[in-house]
């Protein structure tokens, strides 16, 4: 009994082909976007508000006397790069390292990627800067996976699109 469950056991492991994690390997910004808009605090505080209304994005945490908007957890657009480190859709949110199943030797595509936008509004020099990150990232990778997997440190970044469109509607 105990040479035949030995048998399985290796039997098992001998099936099993770990994952393979492929890095990013483009260049992205260290996740803090800052612009400068000649615009008043106020008038920057409304537009990105109303911009958020529009884009569907909830808002979690909104406090104006300190600046800070935080949205509820929020679908991202997510990509993969190419060989050359380029992410392969432009119009993504964020771009995510590749992690290949060992067994099938095809991506392990996440079913959903997630994150929340932290936007600070100040007035400084005159002008009002607005500094936008990306928090707490995280991903399904099933239907029947009920808890998001928040992303390793260096998996996930900012493509800066989202934080582009904002600057767009407000600048």
């Amino acid at each position: 009994m105990k040479i035949l469950c030995l048998l399985f056991v290796v039997c098992l492991s001998s099936c099993y082909v770990p994952s393979k994690i492929i890095p990013l390997k483009g260049t992205y910004s260290d996740g803090n976007f800052e612009e400068y808009s000649d615009k008043s605090k106020d008038e920057v505080w409304d537009n990105i508000i109303e911009f958020f209304a529009k884009s569907g994005v909830t808002i979690r945490i909104i406090d104006r006397s300190s600046g800070l908007i935080i949205s509820g957890t929020t679908a991202l657009t997510w990509t993969y790069e190419d060989t050359k480190g380029v992410p392969v859709k432009k119009d993504a949110y964020v771009v995510i390292q590749k992690v290949i199943d060992g067994n099938t030797k095809k991506p392990i595509r996440p079913i959903m990627v997630t994150g929340e936008w932290n936007i600070r509004i100040k007035e400084k020099d005159g002008k009002t800067l607005i500094n936008v990150n990306l928090v707490n990232p995280s991903y399904q990778s099933s239907a029947t996976d009920n808890v998001p997997t928040i992303f390793k440190k260096g998996a996930i970044q900012s493509t800066e699109v989202f934080e582009r469109l904002i600057y767009e509607k407000i600048k």
